[in-house]
């Protein structure tokens, strides 16, 4: 399960800062759903120093360009590894959305 390895990351993250009580959380769409995120997370720190962690989670949309003219923001429904163009179905290029940015608050 790809939402896994973003809370294993997040937790390393959070290990290195000390374990924070609060922390800033900066996750692109391509990465996951925040909500879902959220509460996996707080299942898996129970019984652990980061139980009882408030995330604050900011969503970063997805933005592409492709080659054919197209820049702009991309709806995606779940993670997905690329995006293609919705003007021309080609592989766009990911400006953003795909960042999981950890910081203390």
């Amino acid at each position: 399960m790809h939402e896994m390895g973003v809370i294993e990351e997040i937790i390393s993250e959070l290990g290195k800062l000390g374990n924070p009580k609060r922390a800033k959380i900066r996750l692109g769409a391509m990465k996951g759903d925040p909500e879902q995120l959220r509460e996996m997370f707080e299942e898996y720190v129970t019984g652990s120093p980061l139980e009882g962690t408030e995330l604050e989670i900011e969503e970063v949309p997805v933005e592409a360009f492709c080659p054919c003219g197209f820049s702009g923001f991309i709806d995606v429904e779940e993670h997905v590894h690329f995006v293609r163009c919705p003007k021309c179905g080609k592989v766009a290029d990911i400006r953003s959305g795909n960042e999981l940015e950890v910081e203390p608050v």
